[in-house]
């Protein structure tokens, strides 16, 4: 049970990082 929310919780910070680095990278600067 527990294993199941770290990997959520995983799941969670890369959908977050990777929609950070696609913002940055739509902006031109």
């Amino acid at each position: 049970m527990l294993g199941l929310f770290v990997f959520g919780t995983l799941i969670v910070f890369v959908r977050l990082l990777t929609l950070k680095i696609y913002h940055y990278e739509k902006q031109d600067f």
